[in-house]
């Protein structure tokens, strides 16, 4: 269970979670040393890739047969967790999910045609509920989509302290990722190529906008993104902790049930953490105030077929009770 909550999505691949086994439950929470206190000052990334982690691990054991129950309390000091118990038979749809998990990764490189089909994209949708509805980005409107996407990576690029929050997980160098064994390497993350001035210039702020990093930045973000045939949009029923939780459990299953039909996905980030930016995205797939933004997605055909970014030992993330 552990290994597969560990396969999970999370922002900027940052793998925040610590795990506890303890009798009949493993329970979850979030790692404050691997969150975005800039960035994401609300945390929502982060209750979001919690709720996917758990949802991957109660697909683990119920795939192999085993009834499950997931809770979560925000106020508790682990507010996730998952119970298992004996003596059932596994349902088919959790199989098929499950044994994609450990082959679905964020997928960052160009995609290509076809466009998703409307089986696949059902299929997504349907897997999504009950944390999350989705909502396709219509053609008349990625233009503008795409707008906010360039816009949002220059603003974060262009902050200082959001650059730095960022540069945690953005290593520059090969060997900066070996030591730190978790695969986060700029390259994996689309900046191979500007990561040798970035890495120069960034504890240097106002050579950052002087050579033009935030802009080339946001207009190489949006060539990316418009490769991807489908913009796809998870909202949660509500803005906080505990809806966010299961909007990220629907979110990772769909990414899952995407992944079985061939397709791939990234989640930006960007576009959601910028209030300007997230403000376009609600009003284009029409999502309320009071609805929260779990996710905004490109999805598609991989043009080919990348290396997984390695993850961290699972048992980096266990926490072990008392005897």
């Amino acid at each position: 269970m552990i290994e597969a909550a560990a396969a999970a999505y999370s922002p900027q691949n940052a793998q925040g979670w610590r795990f506890l086994p303890h009798g009949d439950r493993l329970y979850a929470r979030l790692d404050p040393s691997r969150m975005f206190p800039v960035v994401d000052p609300t945390h929502r990334g982060s209750w979001v890739s919690l709720g996917a982690a758990v949802e991957n691990a109660r697909l683990a054991a119920a795939a192999a047969g085993y009834a499950t129950a997931v809770s979560f309390d925000p106020t508790q000091e682990w507010p996730a967790s998952v119970q298992v118990a004996t003596g059932t038979t596994a349902d088919q749809s959790n199989v098929v999910l499950a044994a994609q998990m450990m082959s679905r990764r964020t997928h960052r490189g160009r995609m290509t045609p076809p466009p998703l089909s409307r089986a696949e994209l059902s299929a997504a949708a349907r897997a999504a509920l009950p944390g999350a509805r989705v909502v396709t980005t219509p053609a008349r409107d990625r233009v503008r989509v795409l707008d906010a996407v360039e816009f949002a990576v220059r603003v974060q690029v262009g902050d200082r302290d959001a650059r730095r929050d960022l540069h945690r997980w953005h290593r520059f160098w090969p060997w900066e990722a070996k030591r730190a064994t978790d695969g986060l390497l700029a390259a994996n993350l689309g900046m191979s190529r500007i990561r040798g001035i970035v890495g120069r210039v960034l504890a240097a702020p106002p050579l950052v906008s002087m050579l033009g990093v935030p802009a080339r930045l946001g207009r190489e973000a949006r060539r990316a993104a418009a490769t991807a045939t489908d913009f796809l949009v998870f909202a949660s029923p509500r803005n906080d902790p505990a809806a966010l939780f299961e909007g990220g459990r629907g979110w990772q299953r769909a990414a899952l049930a995407l992944c079985a039909s061939g397709a791939v996905t990234h989640a930006m980030t960007a576009p959601v953490d910028v209030p300007d930016a997230a403000a376009i995205l609600r009003r284009v797939h029409g999502i309320t105030e009071v609805e929260g933004l779990v996710a905004f997605v490109r999805a598609g055909r991989p043009e080919r077929v990348l290396p997984p970014v390695p993850r961290r030992d699972p048992a980096d993330l266990i926490d072990i009770i008392g005897p």
